[in-house]
Parts: structure tokens; sequence; C-alpha cells
């Protein structure tokens, strides 16, 4: 397992990466575990993981992806039912369609298992889970709830439920229309209160209703009062209410203990599932940023080729790849060159495709790379200067050589930017030399950046170092951000300050205190000037040749399509000469049995001409199924005419290709067939395709595949007659006097009395918003009567709310004009 500090993985941008991979998980489970133990163990252990990766994305590629949809987190239902407590509706819901798509999900191992055998192995114990999902979605419909089917006792419990209610109600409609009864009402309708019917009676008459209070309006007017000879009728409905509940209940318990007998079964999935999520994930981010796996090895060379760093590709912005080499027997590449050149970005480039291989995620690279997986990464990059601390830059960045020199060893990779810095160039530069001399005798590799000269000649006095720089563009004086390797670079302070803009007088001053010194410095920049023209040649080079490799491919393809469609017509035309061959045969045997019942000489003599007619024909079929495929379709004297012509042998002045055509193919039209190079007269249009006659063959071929007839008279083509046009699709609308509401619930019922006018615009189109997106049909909007306004501000809100397809005021069983119904668009 590598051993890196969270400091290092911060320094280098890991969490950056780590948050892009679990953008490409599906689950909320894998998200989660992105960062948790996401390095392999040993060098096997990744190549294990990067085997089911290339899997995974060759599947992809193939249109089978992973089906991870509807795998959700249902571990705390599982839990609560294992423990023996019941779950609710909505979390068996959710647990069915859970163990659904684990059930997909186990088919799909069983159908590509021997394709992927690394992924197979990873989800080896995965149960399939289905059976369980498809019980449990049988007991609730597609709206989520208990179905009346799910047990003999609660369809009767709900059928009496439904019966006694519909009594009642039958006899509130006669009770609300009695003459002695409606002048006491505030209107002619009955509703509920605490599951019991009542009526609106105006206060000043409560006193002649004889019955049970329930409440009253917020403004005090209406009372709801439930009447004596009601109370017996609400009673059974409470009862059987109750009788509803405790089957319902019932059931719930059974289906709780379904998922308590799988819970075990049911958690390893899961976890087998953010096993795979987590794979696959890997192999989506590979996908996006085009990347590739490696060879992994715990020793020798390390070779990234063209390697890209993955915190400028999150960024979108353009990469400039690179080929960065350690070889076996170096112990650190030094990098030198110009600030802003991309010095530091190469360091990152480097520890951030390290930890992408121990996590086995594909790398920004070539294929072709190579990755030492290293036991430890150590990475000082940036100021470590702590004011709080008293320390400065050059304190901190001894104390974090100090902590990386203890742990140094010959399984270290070592990331060291601007190394003793802060101090006195000469003396630093000599603590530098012995820093890297030090931890290359503990066995440490890595890469290093540096500005001091004193470096830049370390590689030519020891050969466990090497020189690698970032140039600068001759003529632009601009970085190239490429990576030389083999040579030092120039630091050109002066280059770039003049491009940023800095005091010329300044720049000319330095220039000239500096003529004396700069020996190795113009010898090092005129050899990286030399270097990057020539890479730009190499550059070019390589570009010409992939073009030309691209072309060969190109046609080698092209080739390739040409000759399986020639095969696919030669077949075709094989068996249509066969099948003329079965026909003339059928006739032949025909005709001879009818020459020899004949007696009229007339009819005889008919018939010895049609027998030889259809003995021509055999001979001209028999002699195209032996051919060879080009002499087969070539032009026979002996074939029946044609209706372009008469055949004749391809000379100079015969039938030929006249280029293409220049109007689209029409029936009759004499044409050019390029694959047989043979006259032919369109017969029929099949979409992009064409019914040709060549001879006595028929046969289709593709309309591009036609040309011009050039060397014969060609008959002017009737035109298509234009389509007529299609009437357009008509709109329909409900009448909403026709519309009846679902069942009231909790979740479709806003009850706004006791606001203000001012109150309800607000909340009344949040509720509109909230039930439009949870796909609900309609809602109850309870307002009551009062004065009206609260009425009247409500269906000025739902008038004027896009969602709202349709409204109305309730009826009297519904609440009446103390209600307003709103059905919500489904689109």
């Amino acid at each position: 397992m590598l051993r890196v500090s969270p400091t290092c993985l911060a320094d280098l941008g890991w969490p950056r990466v780590l948050a892009a991979l679990a953008s490409c998980c599906h689950t909320e489970r894998a998200r989660l575990e992105v960062g948790t133990g996401c390095f392999g163990a040993n060098v096997d252990a990744v190549r294990e993981t990067f085997a089911a990766v290339a899997e995974l994305r060759r599947l992809s590629e193939a249109g089978a992806a992973l089906p991870l949809d509807g795998v959700t987190d249902v571990r705390p239902t599982l839990e609560r039912c294992r423990r023996g407590g019941t779950a609710g509706v909505q979390d068996l819901v959710a647990v069915a369609r859970c163990a659904q798509a684990l059930g997909e999900l186990s088919r799909y191992l069983r159908t590509h298992g021997e394709s992927a055998p690394h992924v197979a192995r990873l989800a080896s114990g995965l149960e399939d889970l289905g059976r369980l999902g498809h019980e449990l979605a049988g007991t609730f419909d597609a709206s989520g709830h208990i179905r009346d089917d799910a047990s003999p006792e609660l369809r009767d419990a709900r059928r009496r439920l439904a019966s006694l209610r519909q009594n009642i109600k039958e006899r509130l409609d006669r009770f609300v229309q009695r003459a002695d009864i409606e002048p006491m009402l505030q209107d002619d309708y009955y509703t509920e209160r605490e599951e019991r019917y009542v009526v609106p009676v105006v206060a000043s008459f409560q006193s002649q209703m004889p019955g049970i209070i329930h409440g009253a309006s917020n403004t005090g007017q209406t009372v709801y009062i439930e009447p004596e000879e009601f109370i017996s009728a609400n009673n059974d409905v409470k009862l059987m209410l109750s009788k509803v509940e405790t089957e319902t209940l019932r059931v719930l318990v059974e289906r709780s203990g379904w998922v308590s007998d799988e819970a075990p079964a049911f958690l390893d999935a899961l976890a087998i599932a953010t096993r795979l999520d987590l794979i696959n994930a890997r192999a989506l981010f590979g996908e996006r940023h085009d990347g590739a796996i490696p060879e992994v090895a715990d020793g020798g060379v390390m070779r990234l080729v063209t390697a890209r760093n993955p915190l400028l590709l999150l960024d979108g912005v353009p990469v400039v790849p690179n080929d960065i080499v350690l070889e076996a027997d170096q112990a650190f590449v030094l990098i030198t060159g110009p600030n802003t050149g991309g010095k530091t970005v190469t360091l990152i480039t480097v520890g951030l495709l390290l930890l992408l291989a121990h996590a086995a995620i594909p790398l920004p690279a070539d294929p072709s790379s190579r990755v030492v997986l290293f036991d430890a990464l150590h990475a000082v990059i940036g100021d470590a200067q702590d004011i709080h601390r008293d320390l400065s830059t050059f304190s901190g960045h001894l104390q974090a050589l100090s902590a990386l020199l203890a742990d140094a060893d010959r399984s270290t990779l070592v990331l060291l930017d601007e190394l003793i810095v802060g101090t006195e160039p000469e003396r630093g530069a000599a603590l530098a030399i012995a820093v890297l001399e030090a931890l290359s005798a503990r066995g440490a590799r890595g890469f290093v950046t540096t500005h001091y000269e004193r470096l830049k000649l370390l590689a030519y006095e020891d050969e466990r170092f090497a020189n690698a720089s970032v140039g600068m563009d001759a003529r632009s004086q601009t970085p190239t951000y490429r990576l030389a390797v083999g040579e030092p670079g120039a630091s050109s302070p002066f280059e770039i300050a003049e491009r940023l803009g800095f005091d010329a007088d300044i720049l000319a001053r330095a220039r000239a205190i500096a003529v004396g010194d700069a020996g190795l410095a113009d010898a090092i920049e005129r050899l990286g000037r030399a270097r990057a023209e020539a890479h730009e040649e190499a550059a070019r080079a390589r570009e010409a040749a992939g073009a030309a490799r691209r072309e060969a491919e190109r046609l080698a393809a092209v080739t390739a399509r040409l000759d399986r469609e020639a095969a696919r017509e030669v077949a075709g035309l094989r068996r249509e000469a066969r099948e003329e061959i079965r026909e003339a045969l059928e006739q032949v045997r025909a005709q001879m049995r009818e020459l020899r019942e004949e007696r009229d000489p007339a009819a005889l003599e008919r018939r010895r001409r049609t027998v030889a007619d259809v003995e021509a024909r055999l001979a001209d079929a028999q002699a195209r199924e032996q051919d060879e495929p080009l002499a087969m379709v070539g032009v026979d004297a002996g074939a029946p005419p044609s209706p372009v012509g008469p055949p004749q042998r391809a000379q100079a002045a015969g039938p030929r290709d006249g280029g293409d055509l220049e109007e689209p193919p029409a029936s009759g039209m004499a044409v050019w067939v390029r694959s047989l190079r043979r006259p032919g007269e369109v017969v029929e249009l099949r979409g992009r395709d064409v019914l040709v006659a060549v001879g006595a063959l028929k046969m289709t071929v593709a309309a591009s595949r036609l040309g011009k007839l050039a060397g014969a008279v060609v008959a002017e083509a009737p035109r298509p007659a234009p389509p007529r046009p299609k009437p357009g699709p008509t709109e329909a609308r409900a009448d909403a006097d026709e519309l009846v509401p679902p069942p009231r619930t909790d979740a479709t019922t806003l009850d706004l009395r006791g606001l203000r006018r001012d109150e309800v615009a607000d909340r009344l189109e949040r509720f509109l918003d909230h039930a439009w997106q949870a796909d609900d049909e309609a809602v109850w909007i309870i307002h009551g009567h009062g004065t009206g306004a609260l009425r009247d501000e409500v269906r000025a809100v739902v008038a004027r709310t896009a969602c709202v397809r349709a409204s109305r005021p309730g009826r009297r069983h519904e609440g009446g004009d103390g209600v307003t119904l709103a059905w919500l668009s489904l689109d």
C-alpha cells in the first residue's frame, strides 16, 4: 500500500482528481467511498483492478455498459428489518426497486462473465435478488401505494369500507337537500373532520342541528356538525377504517419479514455493487480523459509517454503532452529552464500519474507507458514558510527535507520543487547537492526542479543524475512547455521579464552587468534553441507519417468494404440464378408433359417454341451460375433482350459509364450499374436502394452505385409526384367539469384556512410546483368560505400558474365552494 501524507496529496491536487472520479459514480455510496482505500495493496492487486477496468471499458464501448441505475443505499431499511422492525411503504418500495436493479446486475454478470472474468471474480458471491424485488413490487401500485390484492383480507376490508362510505354519501346528498335542513347550512355540501362526515352549519343555527360538533371555521361563521342520524354510520366507517389500517400493517410486517430473511445477502450485494461502481467509475474516468492502462512494475525504468497533467485536463485548457523518463540506473532527473515554463507542472504530473496508477485509474498518457509502483511518495512543492511558527521559507523547506530524509528508502519516489531556496545561491547549491547525494545513497529516486547552475553540471559529474529542461521558443520568447530529456535549460530571466513588460532600461542594465558571467548560460540557451528546432522538425515528420498511415488505413477500409459489398451482390446474383434454373426446369418439365399430350399441330408448334425459349433461358442461367463473378454478370449475346436495347459486348462505342446521375433515379430510367459494369433499367425505388433489371436478372443496389448510361439512348425518366402533406396533429383539452380527482392525500392537499390573502400566493405557488415535480395528477386546495377573499386569491393564483391545465370548485361531496381542485400538466 502506498505511503503518502495528506499534505502531499493536497499539494499535488489529488482531492480534485477524486472529485472528478466521484462524478463518474452511479451510486451515492460509491461516491462517498471514492477516497477510501483506493490504492492497491501491491502490484498484483493493481494489475487485477486494471484488468477489470479494461473489461468494463470494452463492454461499455460495445454498448453493454454496467447496469447500476436503480441501485440505492437501502441499508438503514435492511438493518431495521433485520432487527425485527417494520418498514414503511416508501422504504419497502425503495427496497423493491433496488432488489430489481441488483437482479438485473446479476443477470448482466452471468451474461458477460466469460468475456469479463476479472469483473466476475470481483462480483463473486452476488446473489440474484430479482425474485425478492418482483414479489415486493407486486405489493405496490405505480404510485407507491399498497395494492388491494396484497392480501385477501385487505381487499375485503377496503371493499366494505368503500361500500359504507358510498352509502353514507348517498344519504348525505339527500340530507343536505332537505327543505328543513338546507336553510341551516352554509352551503349544500358535506365534508370530513377527524375521519367523520360532517355538514357546514351556519353558527346561528347550531343549536337547531342535533349532533356532535367537530370544529368551526377560522371566522367562526361556520360550525361543522356530525348530524345525530349519521353517528352510527360514521362509527361503522371508523371501525372499518381501523380494520383496513390493521390489515395494512399486517401486510407491511409480512413484507418486512421477507426483507429480513434476505438482508444478509442484500447487504453483501450492495457492497459488491459499490465495488463494481468504483471499478466502472475508473473506466468512465479513462473514457472522459482519454486515459490508458500502462504497464505497472515494482522497479526498473519509469516511462510516461505523452503524459498530460490531469488537473489541466479537468480545467479544460490545452495541454502539451510530454515524455517523462526515469531510467532504471538513474536516481534523479534535474529539471531546469525558465520560470512559468512548466517545471512544477511536470513534477505534479509525475506525482498524479503515480497516484492514478496506484489507484488503478487509467492515466492520461500513451498505453506504452510504464509506471513503477513505489511504496512511498514524498513531494515538497510550494512555499513552506509559517509566520505563526516563526518559520522562514528556508527553515520550513529544511524541516520538510528532514522528514523526507528520515523516511526515504529504496522504494521512495521524491518530487522536489526548487530544492534549497531562500538562501545564498553558492551555499544553497552546495547544500542541494549534498541532499540529493544523501537521498541517492538511501536508494530514493525522483525528480527535482532548480535554477542553480551548479546543479546543472551535476549530471556531467555523477551518472546517477540526468538533466532535463523546459524550453523557450526562440522567436516568440514564450515557454514551449515541452520537456527535453538529456540537456539542461536556461532560466531566461531577462526574456521572461521583457515578455511581462518589465522596465526596458533596468533590463538593459542587467544584461550589461551579466555579460561577463554568461558563458555557460549562453551555451545552454543555444543548445536549447537547436533542440527546439529539431523537436519541431521531428514533430512535423511524425505528423506527416501519421497522416500517411491514416490515409492508408482509410483506403484499406474502403477496399475491404467494397470487397464485402461486391461479395454480397455476387452471392445475391448466384441465388437469383439458381432460382431461375429451378423455375426453368419446372417449366421445361411442364411443357414436355403438355407436348406429349397435345394433338393440335398449331398448338404443338407453339409448345415447341415455348420449350425452346425456356431452354435458352435455362442455358443462360446455368452459364451465369458456373462462370466467375465478373463473367457471370457480363453481357452475353444469348441473353434475353434488355429493356435498354440489344446486348452487345463491351466496345468503345457501346454502353458505358457516363459519370454520376444528374437527377435522382426513377422507375424506367436507363442506368449504368457500376458494380457489374453493365447497363440496366430502374424497376423500383426502395428507400436509398434501387431495384434494377440487368438482362434477365433483377438485383438491389445502392443508388450511389449507379451512373449515367453513355453510348445509348437514355429515356426521359418520369418525375415522381410531390408527396402530399400530412394533416397536422390536433390538440385536445380536457374539460375540468368532466375530470374526476384522485383520492385526497396529505401530499396532495394544501389547507390555507386562517391565512391572510397576502400570505397565499407564495405558499400556493411552491405547493403547486412541488406537486408538479412529483408527477401528481391533481391537488386539493382548501380555503374555506368566509368572505370569499381567500377563495378569489387562490383561484387567481391557480389560473396564472403554468403547470395547471384545469381547475374547478369542489362538488358538494368534495367540500363545495370552500375547496378548489387543480389538475396539473403531465408534460
